[in-house]
């Protein structure tokens, strides 16, 4: 029996998605999730 390794990496990237969001109170919407998107997400909250 043969298994497909694609199906176990879809979910990771929400998973991500939302452990940032926990961490930092930030929400990302596009992946990579680089640390110079996170830091952009950090200023942007911060001046809104």
């Amino acid at each position: 029996m043969a298994f497909d390794s694609e199906a176990a990496s879809v979910p990771v990237g929400g998973a991500v998605a939302n452990a940032i969001h926990d961490a930092i109170g930030v929400r990302l919407y596009r992946a990579p999730f680089t640390p110079k998107t996170v830091l952009a997400a950090l200023s942007a909250r911060s001046t809104a």
